[in-house]
């Protein structure tokens, strides 16, 4: 565009920010040994040099909002909208509680500012300069989806996707995530049985909706968890609540803060065990009771079914996670027969709990730490005698701690 095809038009280093507005006029910030400007070069006509407050020493960065209007943002946390009339920034406000460095910015649909920040992940800040919500989960390097080690850009898609570049010159990574919310509520995805997900609630999405295919007295528990961890810029959790609806927007079950054994956060959210009443669509809504932040959901699997080994020593093999901190197994008994369950950690850190039900799911006996203490924290439910024939559920699950294990299942003869 005129004199910015040339390098050599602008000064070294420059130009470090550009924006173009709704009509067309592209801008372009510049550093000289005669100070600090930004260029404008319209669609027609000359270009014009637009002049900076004389305390600022580094080139700000550029965006547009919905209006049209030209920002400028300086690295301390300034916002300024460009008046066209007398080519002069006008200072608007200086943000509150600036983060500490901000590589970039951009306006969303809403008319908020998204900062990419140094230490503070993604800002959303609306234009009185107040923090509304941060996205992403900060982590040190590698981000996974909803992550964040230290973004370089954002922008925002005609559909109101975020975008934002992130890299720490170990990785290069380019994230996108949706947080408009539809009537106050986002659809999330799926559930797959057996696989966790994740999703993100904020002051823009208070809660989210995620949709399976059930079966008439299918058992499920679906479990929410905080997933963002504590930081020295996050001090509270996230409070989860969940519901279970039929395709009517009927509610089947709900829970705030769960009162199982299983689940280690206080204000985690489990419903547990429940039996599905019909065959056809279901929802899961996850809200946010208090707090923002990531959140693990997942909706256990159909049992596992095995037989006893002849041989009389049966191996089994599973793995406990926070968002599914228990596994079943179903095997076939006859009344009389003798067994001893042992269920053994192979991470370390788990601490194994032990369950067994009979066929109408009454408890028959349980474990956290086995009486042989050469077993440690294991769990052992020894010499039990099945009461009668028929189906048998194994719980393998944690007092605390999270990984792999071992069950073994011996049968003693008489």
């Amino acid at each position: 565009v005129g004199q910015a095809t040339d390098p050599a038009a602008f000064g070294e280093c420059s130009p470090r920010s550009v924006a173009i507005t709704r009509d067309g006029t592209l801008y372009a910030t510049d550093q000289t040994s005669a100070g600090l400007t930004v260029r404008a070069f319209p669609r027609s006509g000359a270009e014009r040099t637009i002049p900076l407050e004389l305390d600022q020493v580094t080139q700000p960065l550029l965006a547009a909002d919905q209006s049209g209007r030209l920002l400028e943002l300086t690295p301390d946390g300034r916002l300024y909208a460009l008046d066209t009339q007398s080519n002069t920034f006008q200072r608007l406000f200086r943000l509150q509680d600036a983060p500490n460095e901000i590589s970039d910015f951009t306006i969303d649909a809403g008319n908020n500012l998204l900062l990419a920040t140094d230490n503070r992940g993604i800002v959303i800040v609306n234009m009185s300069g107040a923090q509304l919500d941060r996205l992403g989960r900060i982590v040190a390097n590698f981000p996974l989806a909803g992550e964040v080690v230290h973004p370089r850009g954002v922008a925002v898609g005609a559909d109101d996707a975020i975008y934002w570049a992130d890299s720490d010159s170990t990785f290069g990574a380019v994230t996108a995530m949706g947080v408009r919310p539809a009537v106050e509520q986002t659809s999330a995805g799926r559930l797959t049985p057996g696989e966790d997900a994740v999703g993100l609630l904020n002051n823009l999405t208070p809660e989210q909706v995620w949709t399976f295919e059930g079966t008439i007295g299918q058992n499920v528990t679906i479990t929410a968890i905080d997933a963002t961890p504590l930081t020295a810029y996050r001090f509270e959790v996230l409070d989860v609540a969940i519901s279970l609806r039929d395709a009517s927007g009927r509610e089947i079950a709900s829970n705030d803060d769960h009162a199982g054994y299983d689940v280690m956060g206080d204000f985690d959210a489990q419903i547990a065990g429940i039996s599905l009443p019909e065959t056809g669509s279901y929802q899961v809504i996850v809200e946010s009771v208090k707090g923002s932040g990531t959140y693990r959901i997942g909706m256990s699997g159909p049992p596992q079914s095995f037989d006893l080994s002849e041989d009389g020593i049966t191996r089994l093999e599973g793995e406990l996670s926070e968002v599914f901190p228990a596994q079943q197994w179903l095997f076939t008994g006859r009344a009389g027969q003798t067994l001893t369950l042992t269920m053994s950690a192979i991470t370390d850190g788990l601490d194994p709990f032990l369950r067994l039900y009979d066929a109408d799911n009454n408890l028959l006996a349980r474990n956290d730490d086995s009486a042989d203490i050469a077993l440690g924290s294991d769990a052992q439910i020894a010499q039990l005698t099945l009461p009668a024939d028929g189906v048998y559920l194994i719980e393998a699950a944690r007092f605390e701690g999270i990984g792999q294990y071992e069950l073994i299942i011996v049968e003693f003869q008489r």
